[in-house]
């Protein structure tokens, strides 16, 4: 046991001092980290290979590396989102260096994790909030279509300002949003986009109570967002608490839900596809039946808002290689209702029209049966 601990420790250090000469001319072939038996070895080890690629080839190769082991390692796709902040805080430092960087629909993978650890670098760094709005609009445009870059990258902008923030004000949530939220104002040119920047600091905000540095009230854990009177601010703050709900209800959607019983419709609805969709970010199973029976047991009002967020999350968490293909399998299920199951195609098509490329969206919606090729054309809303 001890001879083996000593091999995995000799092979990280291994990697990690040989740098980019481990690099493979085929990254599809990378296979060197999961040899090593431990998971913090293997994060470790990807987190070095990671950075070797961003060195050596730039920011669209570690994005071929990362589509590459989210399909192969699932140890890996649980915690894509952050490595993709990795990507993010390079790219920024790339960018910040006049160097070119290349962005494609592939910034989307993971939640558009890319732009958020982008954002927080740049404005960690100190910069000024204008060249974040320049940022935003000059990444919209590179990457071109419906994407949603521009709202990702706000969000973005939202993380940054609350992550920058002094922690003597962290046992406070008023005073740890504030400026920020006065920031987003400032920046965002309407509500959707000011609606954006928030859901960053909003999601800071549940990220400290999660890890115990803003004291959380597990009676009325909402209190906080229902105190906001702006509508853009509100609706924000409840869709961003998804991770916290889920955390004091030990992964029960359920019991979860029953926070949102005294909220207005709107905040409801937007609050309940939220929660729905980080579950289904995380969701690595192929069997949606138990899920499907989770949202049924929900309140009438929040079934298929449940239903639809699921869909969402599941898109959410892939990368751009496979994006919509368990969404696409789970709208498919037979275990869904009708109703359930045109909700399902609705919301899986309307987002894949934001995340996909013009042609593989097409592609997409042709090979649907005919009664759901209708929702191809669902517009975008807030």
């Amino acid at each position: 046991m001890i001879r083996n601990r000593k091999l995995i420790i000799l092979m990280v250090l291994v990697i990690l001092a040989l740098g980019i000469y481990l690099i493979p001319a085929n990254l599809g072939k990378s296979d060197y980290c999961n040899k090593l038996s431990e998971a913090t070895s293997k994060k470790q080890c990807w987190e070095q290979v990671l950075e070797n690629v961003l060195n050596a080839k730039g920011v669209d190769a570690a994005f071929d590396l990362v589509n590459y082991l989210y399909k192969n390692e699932p140890l890996f796709a649980a915690d894509c989102h952050s490595y993709i902040h990795l990507v993010g805080e390079k790219g920024y430092q790339l960018f910040s260096q006049k160097k070119q960087i290349k962005l494609s629909s592939k910034a989307a993978t993971c939640g558009y994790g890319f732009y958020h650890g982008f954002m927080e670098t740049l404005l960690i760094a100190g910069k000024d909030i204008k060249e974040a709005g320049q940022f935003c609009d000059w990444a919209q445009n590179q990457v071109g279509g419906t994407n949603d870059v521009k709202g990702a990258c706000f969000h973005g902008i939202g993380h940054g300002l609350s992550d920058n923030h002094d922690k003597k004000y962290w046992l406070n949530e008023a005073e740890l949003v504030e400026n920020p939220l006065v920031i987003c104002e400032i920046v965002g040119e309407d509500d959707y986009m000011i609606n954006r920047c928030a859901s960053g600091v909003f999601n800071v905000m549940a990220i400290n109570y999660l890890a115990g540095f803003l004291p959380l009230n597990k009676e009325d854990p909402l209190g906080f967002c229902k105190k906001q009177t702006k509508p853009y601010f509100k609706k924000a703050c409840f869709e961003e608490m998804n991770t916290m709900l889920i955390s004091i209800s030990r992964n029960d959607i359920v019991a979860a839900a029953k926070y949102l019983d005294d909220l207005e419709d709107q905040y409801a609805a937007s609050a309940m596809r939220s929660l729905a969709s980080v579950v289904g970010m995380s969701f690595r199973d192929t069997d949606y039946s138990s899920q499907i029976q989770n949202c049924r047991r929900l309140p009438s009002r929040l079934r298929i808002l449940c239903i639809r967020g699921f869909a969402g999350g599941l898109i959410e968490g892939e990368t751009s290689n496979t994006q919509g293909a368990k969404a696409l399998l789970f709208c498919s299920s037979a275990n869904l209702q009708d109703e359930e199951k045109n909700n399902c195609y609705q919301e899986t098509l309307r987002l894949l029209s934001i995340y996909l490329p013009a042609k593989r969206y097409q592609n997409v919606c042709n090979r649907l049966d005919e009664k759901y090729q209708n929702y191809c054309d669902y517009e975008k809303t807030l």
